[in-house]
């Protein structure tokens, strides 16, 4: 009877040092909680549903896996680890984004297990957008400050001059006469290569390099714009 309470006790003991206040106390986005909650095959197939589905669940109704990972089996989030990343293997992809966050492509099983392991401090979901340029205009509210009229093939209304843009894109091709004025100048104020070697990067992130109007002028700054 003894022996049988004292493995009793131990049994208890294990299940009290589970690791369930690890996967308490990381910060997980709701809409990835609700899918570790579900097993792998019920969450696979509700990712494999179409966006617009009826039967998608309202918190995945904005979630689609990018288009470079057909896999519903896959899954694409940024982490911010605890201590240590763990190395990349078969199930677990790192791509380094900043000094604390990395975008990882794993199985939910593979996640399980490093938030059961207390590996990771935050996690989200990725939510790759998708354009809708043709729609862009009426949600933006162009049509009530600049109109084109077929007939004269004129714009009336706001030009923007003096406004300050920002892009986020895989490169700019700073070459193109958009991007210039009458005198050949670069319109660029201000240019941030987010992969470059950590050299001169903004003041208020300390990764990338900026480059300034002159280096623009100067082609010191990187195209890449492969796409």
């Amino acid at each position: 009877m003894n022996r049988l309470l004292l493995r009793l006790a131990l049994v208890l003991l294990g299940l009290s040092a589970a690791p369930a206040g690890a996967l308490r106390a990381a910060d997980i986005d709701p809409a990835l909680r609700a899918l570790l909650r579900r097993s792998d095959a019920q969450a696979v197939a509700l990712r494999s549903l179409p966006a617009a589905s009826l039967t998608r669940p309202a918190f995945l109704r904005s979630y689609q896996p990018d288009d470079g990972v057909p896999d519903p089996g896959l899954l694409e989030v940024f982490v911010t680890w605890e201590g240590a990343p763990p190395e990349p293997a078969g199930d677990l992809h790192r791509f380094p984004l900043g000094p604390d966050v990395e975008g990882v492509r794993t199985t939910l099983p593979r996640l399980r297990a490093l938030l059961a392991e207390g590996r990771v401090r935050q996690v989200r979901l990725s939510r790759p957008l998708r354009p809708l340029l043709d729609r862009s205009t009426e949600f933006l509210g162009l049509p009530g400050v600049r109109r084109f009229d077929p007939r004269t093939l004129q714009y009336s209304g706001v030009t923007g001059r003096g406004v300050v843009v920002g892009a986020v894109d895989t490169g700019v091709d700073y070459t193109h006469p958009d991007f210039r004025d009458e005198t050949g100048a670069t319109r660029i104020a201000t240019y941030w290569d987010q992969f470059a070697a950590v050299s001169h990067p903004p003041i208020e992130y300390g990764f990338g390099r900026e480059y300034s109007a002159s280096d623009v002028n100067r082609k010191f700054a990187p195209l890449h714009d492969e796409e």
